[in-house]
């Protein structure tokens, strides 16, 4: 059977663990916007998280993506080092971003400028390859 190669290898998450394996396989060296984002919390709604962030691709991220007043902030256990924040419109879970007391409404530029270079970054890759391969891994605790 013939291998088949992939220009550009994608990671769809849910969450930090995707991103983390095809780091370590040597198959990913730069950062894109569900690298470190995870799920609606409380919820298996998994497939329906893929659809949607195959969505944003597909939109090339169009519509609600990265509006502050989207964002929730959530209660992240103790030992959690960050600031989790749910965005409604997205229905995504930011738990990687914000430093754990920062004023959202300081650091928040900061975030939507780094979420727009990697949006670019992805799409930019995209319109450039011709076969591109869409990963997740199921959940990060399997």
């Amino acid at each position: 059977m013939k291998k088949k190669r992939y220009d550009l290898i994608v990671g769809l998450g849910p969450a930090c663990s995707c991103t983390m394996t095809l780091r370590r396989a040597g198959l990913q060296h730069l950062s894109f916007p569900f690298d470190w984002i995870g799920p609606k919390p409380n919820t298996d709604e998994y497939l329906h998280d893929v659809r949607l962030r195959a969505e944003h691709i597909a939109s090339e991220f169009g519509g609600r993506w990265l509006r502050a007043e989207d964002f929730t902030h959530l209660d992240s256990p103790e030992e959690h080092p960050r600031d989790c924040y749910f965005n409604e419109g997205l229905q995504l879970l930011f738990i990687h971003d914000f430093e754990k007391g920062d004023d959202f409404a300081a650091t928040f530029p900061k975030i939507q400028a780094k979420y727009r270079r990697r949006i670019d970054r992805l799409l930019e890759l995209i319109r450039g390859s011709k076969r591109v391969l869409l990963l997740r891994v199921d959940r990060p605790e399997l």
